[in-house]
């Protein structure tokens, strides 16, 4: 036992002062849990095979952690797992809680979990080990943040298991280490396990991101879907129907062409690993993003509508009598799926430098070549 803890434990009298009874509603810190937890561990230890007085320390000591522990968890979660030094008031844990969602979530609940962790007492004459394990808890907060599920359940383990192995050699009746070599020792070590952790939440990180974007771009698909589907009421409500009819339904469907085209587009390049987003921008961030990418496709969709109506471009060299629906509703399809081939439309209509454009077949892609734009133009970036 160190001689700080010692000095905190020695005297009976000096339990009923570390540890005051707990005022309504006061909040119970992980610093505060730690330290009730120490003090009842060395009250147990001195307390096995004594008199009846160290026991009733123990006693007293055990209710006072005991009621710390259940303020704590009541406000941070349930503590899964945990490890807690036996020479030094500090201590790692991971909590599991139930947050509730909002209400237009499918899910109504998820399992949130967190680390929480105390360790400048054990650490406080080793910078070296006190710097390595601040990495591992911004790790923490980083994985708690983006991760979700079992990705985040593994990933806050590993940090748990990690902090615990520098914790346990500090956590000595001596002390820490002091040599230089020794010390180097532990932290490379520690770095190549937190370097096996990192490889592990990038990609978490990425599948996770990939997962929200995906979320994120149904709920734009389907917000697309209605807000199109209550311009056809206001339409058919107006008798535009009667009046414009072909026109109306092949304005509609070029819009749910292009959406669906820049939805599929973005499918893909997941299914081929192409795909790429900033992970750690936020889940909310990346799914309002990933909700645009339709609107964006149908944009796309609409203006060569426009382009292709006014007769300022020509796909496909077919008659103005021979652009059906079918027709608008592909070419729509295409304008969402690879917004640079909609580019090279585009940048041809008003004399755009597009660094796509280049020769093909000894021509370069005007507006009837482009509608045969090669396959690496259809692959847009989804981003």
């Amino acid at each position: 036992m160190s001689a700080r803890t010692t000095e905190v434990i020695q005297q009976p009298q000096r339990l009923h002062t570390a540890l005051p009874e707990l005022e309504d509603g006061e909040q119970v810190s992980f610093a505060d849990l730690v330290l009730a937890h120490h003090l009842r561990q060395r009250r147990m230890y001195e307390a096995a095979g004594s008199n009846a007085y160290d026991v009733a320390l123990a006693e007293l000591a055990d209710r006072a952690y005991q009621t710390r522990l259940e303020r704590f968890q009541a406000e941070h979660g349930t503590i899964k797992r945990a490890y807690w030094c036996t020479y030094e008031i500090s201590a790692v844990a991971i909590t599991e809680q139930e947050a509730r969602l909002p209400w237009w979530r499918l899910r109504r609940t998820e399992m949130r979990r967190g680390m929480h962790a105390e360790t400048d007492w054990a650490t406080r004459d080793s910078p070296e080990l006190a710097h390595q394990l601040h990495k591992i808890d911004n790790l923490a907060v980083r994985a708690d943040e983006i991760l979700r599920g079992t990705s985040e359940k593994i990933v806050m383990q590993l940090l748990l298991a990690a902090a615990s192995h520098v914790l346990s050699y500090v956590d000595r009746e001596h002390g820490p280490p002091h040599a230089p070599d020794a010390i180097k020792r532990i932290v490379a070590r520690s770095e190549a396990e937190l370097a096996d952790i990192r490889q592990h939440y990038r990609r978490a990180g990425e599948n996770s991101s990939r997962i929200v974007y995906a979320g994120g771009m149904l709920r734009g698909v389907c917000l697309l879907a209605a807000l199109t589907a209550s311009a056809g009421l206001i339409l058919w409500a107006a008798n535009d129907f009667h009046r414009h009819r072909m026109a109306t339904w092949t304005l509609l469907a070029t819009i749910a062409a292009g959406g669906m085209g820049a939805a599929v587009s973005v499918l893909l390049r997941m299914a081929k690993g192409s795909f790429s987003q900033d992970y750690e921008v936020g889940r909310k961030t990346t799914r309002r993003l990933a909700m645009a990418r339709p609107f964006v496709g149908a944009a796309f969709a609409v203006m060569i509508y426009l382009l292709l109506k006014s007769g300022l471009v020509d796909i496909g060299g077919l008659k103005s009598n021979q652009q059906t629906i079918y027709f608008y509703s592909a070419v729509g399809f295409l304008a969402g799926f690879s917004e640079r081939w909609a580019r090279v439309i585009v940048g041809g209509v008003i004399g755009g430098d597009e660094p796509s454009t280049k020769p093909l077949g000894g021509q370069h892609k005007s507006g009837a070549a482009s509608g045969a734009a090669s396959e690496a133009d259809l692959s847009t970036d989804a981003g």
